[in-house]
């Protein structure tokens, strides 16, 4: 988004109309983008059930994955900056799975 501020000053600079066009449709093209990871964000769940930790994910296709508490044999918490301001971290789980998928990484936890 703030990308665009440069191009604002380019594209205002000309007369034409084809530099507000071009801009129009960047400034909707990021309006679309924004709006579809919003919903993208608001469809990732977790939810601790027991003995397992849920994840699902997805708008139009919805996948899911299961992982077993006891089987969890690392956990590594990770905060950012931004994490740090609003309080918040990521936790990444790894567990000894023979698969490639043996870690599930919980974005945007509350840190209480």
């Amino acid at each position: 988004m703030l990308g665009l501020i440069p191009a604002l000053f380019i594209l205002g600079t000309g007369g034409d109309m084809s530099g507000l066009a071009l801009l129009a449709a960047l400034v909707g093209l990021a309006i679309v983008t924004g709006v579809l990871r919003v919903i993208a964000w608001q469809r990732h769940t977790y939810e601790f059930t027991g003995g397992r930790i849920v994840e699902r994910s997805g708008i139009i296709s919805r996948s899911e994955r299961a992982l077993e508490v006891e089987r969890i044999q690392q956990v590594d918490v990770e905060r950012t900056l931004l994490d740090r301001v609003v309080g918040t971290c990521e936790l990444r789980l790894e567990t000894a799975a023979d698969s490639g998928d043996s870690e599930l990484r919980l974005r945007v936890v509350s840190v209480e």
